[in-house]
This record gives C-alpha cells, structure tokens and sequence, in this order.
C-alpha cells in the first residue's frame, strides 16, 4: 500500500471516530464506571444543599431560626418577655400584682386618715392627743402605719443617726426616748433605754404624756426627742426633758427643717430652757440635727416662744 492510500485511510478512520461521538453512539458504559458515578453524585447531593423555588437551603432551615408574618424569632420567643396591648411584660405582672379598685380606695383613705391624724397631733396639745387616741383605739395604728410608709421614701432615717451616736456612748448611760413609735432606739443601742410614747406598742414602751413622764428628777444621762416635738405645747416637753435630765446630761433633738423658722430665735429658747448648743448638723436639708447639754433649770418663758417652730402642715388637695 503506497504512502497516499495509507494517509488516507487513516483520515477516514478519524472520520468515522468524529461521526460516532457527534451522533451519540459511544461505547456503552460499564456497571463498574455507573457505580462510581453515583456514588459520587450522592456524596455532592450531602454535601452541598438542595434548592427549590419556596425555601432556602434545607439544612439550613433548622439552624436558622423560621419566620412568619405574626411572630419573631421562634427559638427567642420563649426567652423573651411576651407582650400585648393592655399589659407590660408577662414576667413583671406577676412581680407586681395589680391593685383592684378597692384596695387602691382602702389605700387611699388610710393615707388621708394618717395625713389628718398627722396634722391633728401637731396642732394640739399633747392632753389633746391622749385623749384622741385613748378614745380611737385604732386612729394611732392608723398613724404608726402611715408614719413607717412614709419613712420608706426619706433618703435618711434620723432615729438612725441617733443610733450611731448612742452606740459610740458609754453603756452605763441611762437613755429617755420621748415619742420613740416602735422603740427602735431600745431595740438597738446597748444602754438602759426608758420609751416614751402616747400609746403602749411594745411590751417595753411607757404610755403617758411626754409632758409628764413617771421618772424621777435627775435620773437621764440623754433625753432623745426625734421627730416627735409635735405638740403646740412643745415646750413643755423639753422642760420635762429639764427636770430628768443630769445636770451636763446630753438633750438630742432632730426635727423637719421646714418647721424652723429662725434658727436663732430656737436657739435662744433652748438657752431659757437651761440648754447650751454643744452640735449642730445642717447638712441634710431634711432634717436639722442638735445636741445641747442642761447647764440649769429652766427660766420663765414665754408663751409666744412656742410658734417658734411651725407645725408641719399638708397643702390641701
């Protein structure tokens, strides 16, 4: 076979090869090669995500969390507090229950009931006020709630730095706590403590006028009257406080400052009482603190002295 007849039966042969793969007609494919080939398709579907035209990826659907129109996350529902048009958090509601109408009415008039008996015990004598709460047996539980509720909100209790001071005393002293509520002072300090009040609340407590308290001449080392020189005859109290007292025994007084009108003018009745101003602190303007110490019996005084400090009084509603 010459050199041209070979040449050209090899083109034709690269024909014939070209013509079978344009028309399809490859060799068949083995089992063996089918099964690889499979194989290898299921292991592409598990590893890369299968799409449709109404979701994401579907293993994705649920790491992620599934929305709606109507909610948020669903895995963040739980933990996040549900809330609705007539109320604030689910978990606050149940912390803070809500008062029905007639508690919030009880409420309500309780404070108006302590405001009045309040009022009433700054502007009468104190005969007046033993008399009141000896006929209303409940008008001074009245009070004593009204007074504690009202104590929450103070950013300071003064009965709290009397004491501190009490406890930085010797323990021999003998203490008098005139107008002493819930007898506190007794409860805390570690010195002998007499309790004075209108009304017996606790075992310990004395129940008398303050004017006229069952103890003996010279028989206190420290008279405490804390918030409590509520009478229009205050004065008479503190020369009752005179009359126990030592002479150099310690009188401590903490009153609202709004009631002191001129402090120069208390002052000088302090001294006609037979008192010298050893302390005085200022520093809260809520309340005014002072410590005297008896020098001698009181001098005669008068009257008018007693407007001195004003009664504390609520704006009217």
């Amino acid at each position: 076979m010459s050199e041209d007849e070979k040449h050209s039966e090899k083109m034709n042969k690269k024909k014939q090869k070209k013509r079978k793969l344009e028309t399809g007609n490859e060799k068949p494919v083995s089992k063996s090669q089918l099964g690889d080939s499979n194989s290898k398709a299921m292991e592409s579907s598990k590893k890369k995500p299968v799409f449709d035209a109404n979701t994401k990826e579907v293993d994705t659907i649920k790491k992620k969390p599934v929305f709606d129109a109507n909610t948020k996350e669903v895995d963040t529902i739980k933990k996040k507090p549900v809330f609705d048009a007539n109320s604030k958090e689910v978990e606050s509601s149940k912390k803070k229950p809500v008062l029905d109408l007639r508690t919030k009415m009880e409420n309500k008039l309780k404070g108006a009931r302590f405001r009045f008996i309040n009022e009433k015990l700054y502007t009468c004598t104190g005969d007046s006020a033993l008399e009141l709460f000896t006929e209303d047996t409940d008008a001074f539980q009245v009070y004593h709630d009204g007074f504690v509720e009202q104590v929450k909100s103070w950013p300071v209790n003064p009965v709290d730095k009397m004491i501190e001071d009490l406890k930085n005393m010797p323990s021999s002293k003998v203490v008098g706590d005139f107008g002493c509520g819930d007898a506190k002072i007794a409860e805390s300090v570690k010195q002998s403590v007499y309790s004075f009040d209108l009304v017996s609340t606790k075992a310990n407590t004395i129940a008398c006028n303050m004017a006229k308290v069952p103890l003996s001449d010279n028989a206190l080392d420290v008279a405490v009257f804390c918030l409590s020189l509520m009478g229009t005859n205050w004065i008479d109290y503190l020369k009752e406080a005179n009359r126990v007292l030592k002479i150099k025994g310690i009188l401590k007084i903490a009153e609202v400052s709004s009631r002191f009108q001129n402090l120069k003018a208390f002052n000088l009745a302090m001294k006609r009482l037979g008192f010298s101003q050893i302390k005085k602190d200022i520093s809260n303007k809520f309340f005014i603190s002072f410590d005297y110490k008896k020098q001698s019996l009181p001098k005669e005084i008068s009257e008018g002295m007693n407007e001195i400090l004003k009664p504390c009084l609520y704006k009217k509603r």
